[in-house]
């Protein structure tokens, strides 16, 4: 089974968007998302401040948004 986090932020609409969007795909495939708030952990903030929300599979594929069903898809399926 994949592993995903969403990576978000404080007051990030952006984010609340991104975690509405995949929550339909996440049951259909039935697969569980962490979400991680960046702004407790100043290496996060670094390395995802700018890019919130990220999606990240496996510890390996970051996904920046916008993300699209299509490539979400595409990506537990090849997993």
């Amino acid at each position: 089974m994949p592993e995903l986090v969403l990576y978000t932020g404080p007051n990030c609409h952006l984010c609340d968007h991104a975690e509405e969007f995949l929550k339909p795909l996440l049951v259909r495939h039935d697969i569980k998302m962490t979400k991680r708030d960046i702004s407790s952990d100043i290496s996060l903030k670094k390395k995802y401040g700018l890019r919130i929300p990220v999606l990240l599979f496996n510890g390996v594929i970051e996904i920046d948004w916008p993300f699209t069903t299509f490539q979400i898809e595409e990506l537990i399926n090849n997993l």
